[in-house]
């Protein structure tokens, strides 16, 4: 802050105008400087059940969080993960496999979902059916994606 002024160390991805009344809101994430590491979670194989009905074979969940890390893990037959929400976090080889049948449209349904600003998905394997990832993240970057048909 400089008197009334506030000063930012970067330009903003975004137009802000007078107009629309913006306001300041202070920084306070949940947990910093937190990680999950070099961890397996394996779930029974089951069908599954379409979204919303799943079991909750859900492997790790970061909720609001800044500056915290998923690194080394090994997921078999969730039905999601991770799931992270934040600033600044990343996500680090992690690896996803399946023994799930396909349903009639084709996926055995395992997600891992981003809400997160300024996260970073580094090496992310895939041995499953079927993945689907949602991330309307801002600043999201994911590298080293790699499916059945190899790295991406």
């Amino acid at each position: 802050m400089e008197g009334k002024r506030l000063v930012f160390d970067r330009p903003l991805r975004f137009d802000i105008r007078p107009e629309w009344k913006p306001e300041v809101r202070s920084f306070e994430p949940t947990v910093i400087e937190s990680g999950v590491e070099n961890l397996c979670f394996e779930f029974p194989v089951t069908d599954y059940r379409g979204h919303f009905t799943e079991l909750g074979y859900n492997p790790v969940a970061l909720s609001s969080v800044a500056h915290c890390w998923v690194r080394n893990i090994r997921i078999v037959n969730a039905d999601s993960g991770p799931m992270v929400s934040g600033y600044f976090n990343t996500l680090q080889g992690v690896l996803y496999e399946s023994a799930r049948k396909p349903d009639e449209r084709g996926t055995g349904a395992t997600t891992a979902s981003t809400w997160a600003a300024e996260t970073i998905c580094l090496p992310i394997s895939i041995s499953a059916c079927a993945l689907s990832t949602t991330s309307p993240s801002a600043g999201l970057r994911a590298t080293s994606f790699r499916g059945a048909r190899g790295w991406t």
